[in-house]
């Protein structure tokens, strides 16, 4: 995965969140853009191995035009740690985390940037939003779940 400036979220409070994936890093932007505060995303970095490289380079192999030597240009030193953020109604974050597990797995920080919890969820679907009542999850186009709150 390459990393990119990848989420912006609006919290109740008018602020920001964006986060930079491959430096576990996120900034709190406020209403004018200028940054409250940087906060370090204590997930270990893993270094992006050989054997991932070449599998994407035999998936790009296959492709004509070849666009792997752009592609390889852009990969990143490290992979991606977390590909999703939710900031719930108490202020805490809520990273998706990309390791590898049987489950999706959400990481909650403190808005301090502390780890509180780790919920997972099953495997397949998606995690809508957080509420002080429950989480909400859609499965598919026809199954919506609501699990209890986390507190």
């Amino acid at each position: 995965m390459i990393s990119t400036l990848h989420n912006i979220y609006y919290t109740t409070f008018r602020s920001v969140f964006i986060s930079w994936t491959e430096k576990n890093e996120m900034a709190e932007l406020n209403s004018s853009l200028d940054t409250l505060r940087i906060l370090d995303v204590p997930l270990k970095r893993e270094l992006l191995t050989r054997a991932e490289i070449d599998s994407l380079e035999r998936i790009f192999n296959e492709r004509s035009p070849n666009p792997w030597n752009a592609v390889h240009a852009l990969l990143p030193e490290y992979k991606v740690s977390f590909d999703g953020m939710i900031v719930d109604h108490l202020d805490r974050i809520w990273l998706k985390l990309t390791r590898r597990s049987e489950f999706q797995e959400w990481l909650i920080l403190s808005n301090d940037g502390e780890p509180e919890k780790l919920v997972q969820l099953p495997k397949e679907g998606i995690l809508t939003h957080v509420s002080e009542h429950h989480l909400g999850f859609r499965a598919d186009s026809h199954l919506f779940a609501l699990y209890e709150a986390i507190e």
